[in-house]
């Protein structure tokens, strides 16, 4: 207990606006999974990270085929220079997507 109420009070700026109690009792449930909770804990957030990026590219390109979506999501999680290395694709000319460069 002491070693958590210690973590609750270091200056993490992530834990700010967290009650302290809530703080704890996070610590808590995190301690108590699994090796495998956490791994499928990890790869939800990501998921849910991913789902977020490709509908804000939809909002912003709704005119995109879902391989666009792809590309410029993929821009946004590893950036531009590793999807034009990767897949042939550059963000500021989208002509490589309809020639189908880079092809998934």
């Amino acid at each position: 207990m002491q070693e958590q109420k210690q973590l609750s009070q270091q200056p993490f700026p992530w834990f700010e606006d967290t009650d302290p109690k809530a703080l704890e009792a996070f610590i808590e449930c995190q301690r108590r999974m699994t090796p495998g909770e956490k791994l499928a804990q990890v790869f939800e957030l990501n998921r849910t990270l991913r789902l977020a990026v490709e509908a804000n590219v939809r909002k912003h390109h709704p005119e995109a085929t879902e391989r666009e979506v792809f590309l410029r999501s993929l821009v946004r999680l590893i950036g531009p220079e590793l999807v034009r290395k990767a897949y042939g694709w550059d963000a500021e000319s989208s002509a490589s997507v309809a020639a189908g460069v880079g092809s998934v």
